[in-house]
């Protein structure tokens, strides 16, 4: 796609067609987000943007794909980071299955958000089957280097869904040191169970 690409996520839908999302860097060191569907037999899905291919600006700096999920109604919700030139924040995409921005979500499909002060980077997704995203980042404030696990919810319009911890945010500190959300999942009875790596010192 550019100059260098990354994958960071698959994910598999209904119909055996296979999402990729990850980054694409330009020449002038810029990335976006980079979302890249194929047939089941590994070919270029060209009912996809008609090209196969989606890239996504948030910022004019550095906007990276961590995480990719599908909805049970066929959109893809995709998850990363955008830098703002002062922080990074976690950065939410959603597109409708022929890979145009969904304009129900957020007014033009994209919405980034801070947990803390620092850098947020959205590591992981889940949706609900109310329609509700969560999200798991690591994330820092601008006061510490050692990182902590931010968890967000969001409503399936985009919005931070403050009946979750009145905020719609919610950070976890499990060690003295280090802790990195990466990755989330909800149970049959709508509990969050969130996992990554924590570190002593």
């Amino acid at each position: 796609i550019g100059t260098s690409d990354l994958v960071n996520d698959i994910a598999v839908q209904a119909d055996g067609k296979i999402v990729l999302a990850g980054y694409s860097e330009s020449n002038n060191n810029l990335k976006d987000f980079a979302i890249v569907r194929l047939n089941s037999d590994g070919s270029l899905d060209t009912t996809f943007n008609t090209t196969g291919i989606v890239q996504i600006a948030f910022g004019s700096q550095e906007d990276q794909a961590k995480s990719v999920v599908i909805q049970a109604d066929g959109k893809i919700v995709v998850v990363g980071f955008s830098f703002t030139g002062v922080n990074k924040d976690i950065a939410v995409a959603r597109l409708n299955n022929d890979g145009s921005l969904d304009t129900t979500f957020n007014s033009d499909g994209k919405y980034t958000v801070n947990v803390s002060t620092g850098n947020d980077s959205g590591n992981a997704v889940a949706v609900q089957n109310t329609g509700s995203i969560y999200i798991v980042s690591t994330s820092y404030s601008s006061t510490s280097a050692n990182p902590f696990i931010g968890v967000i919810k969001l409503t399936s319009s985009g919005n931070l869904d403050v009946t979750f911890n009145s905020t719609g945010k919610i950070t976890l500190k499990i060690g003295t040191g280090s802790d990195n959300g990466e990755a989330i999942a909800i149970q049959n009875d709508g509990k969050i169970v969130v996992a990554g790596n924590s570190s002593l010192t």
